[in-house]
C-alpha cells in the first residue's frame, strides 16, 4: 500500500509541474520631426529609430527585464544597463522606457544624453523625448511603433520543486524495489 501511495504522490508531483508562459517582446519604434515648445530652433537629431527587447508575462503587463536595446541618439549608443522601464498605476498598460542618465523613466534633464519613450502597446501610439549634451531644450515627437512577440517558456520555481520532488519519489521507490529483490 505504501508503494502505491508513493507512486501516486510522485506521479501527481510530476503532473503538476508546468511552465509559465513569459513573453519576450520586441518593440520597434521611429520618431521624426522633433520639436521643442520653448526652443524654436531645429532639433540636433531630426529622426530617431530603435528597438527594445523586453520580457513580460503578457503585452501590457509590467516589464520583468529589459533584455536588449538598439538605440543611438546623437553619438550615444545606449546599453541595457542605461535603460529603465516604469509603469504608472493610473495609466495601466502604458510603457515608459527611459535612459537612466538623469531621471530614468521618471524624468529627463535638459543638456544630457537622455530619452523618454512612452507608449500604449494596444494602440502602438505614443511619443518620445530626448535631450542632447550641451544643448538647451527637450525635443518631443510622436512615434510609430510595432510590437512583435517572441515567446519562450520560463519554468516557475514552484514547478521545478514539484518536478524534483516527483523525480526523487520515483527514485526512492525504485531503490526500495531493488533492495527487496
Amino acid at each position: 500500500m505504501k508503494k502505491i501511495i508513493t507512486a501516486l504522490a510522485s506521479a501527481a508531483c510530476l503532473l503538476c509541474a508546468s511552465s509559465a508562459q513569459a513573453g519576450l517582446y520586441k518593440l520597434d519604434f521611429q520618431a521624426k520631426d522633433f520639436r521643442d515648445q520653448f526652443n524654436p530652433g531645429p532639433a540636433p537629431q531630426s529622426e530617431v529609430a530603435g528597438s527594445i527587447i523586453f520580457t513580460a508575462m503578457s503585452l501590457g503587463s509590467p516589464v520583468t527585464s529589459i533584455d536588449k536595446i538598439d538605440l543611438t541618439i546623437l553619438n550615444h549608443t545606449y546599453t541595457v544597463d542605461e535603460v529603465v522601464e516604469r509603469q504608472y498605476p493610473q495609466y495601466l498598460q502604458i510603457y515608459v522606457f527611459g535612459g537612466s542618465i538623469t531621471g530614468g523613466a521618471t524624468g529627463i534633464g535638459s543638456g544630457t544624453n537622455d530619452f523618454w519613450l512612452s507608449l500604449n502597446p494596444s494602440t502602438a501610439a505614443g511619443y518620445m523625448l530626448y535631450t542632447a549634451v550641451g544643448e538647451r531644450g527637450i525635443w518631443q515627437s510622436r512615434i510609430t511603433a510595432t510590437f512583435t512577440e517572441l515567446t519562450t517558456d520560463v519554468p516557475e520555481p514552484g514547478s521545478m520543486s514539484l518536478l524534483l520532488a516527483g523525480a526523487g519519489g520515483l527514485c526512492a521507490m525504485l531503490r526500495r524495489r531493488r533492495r527487496q529483490a
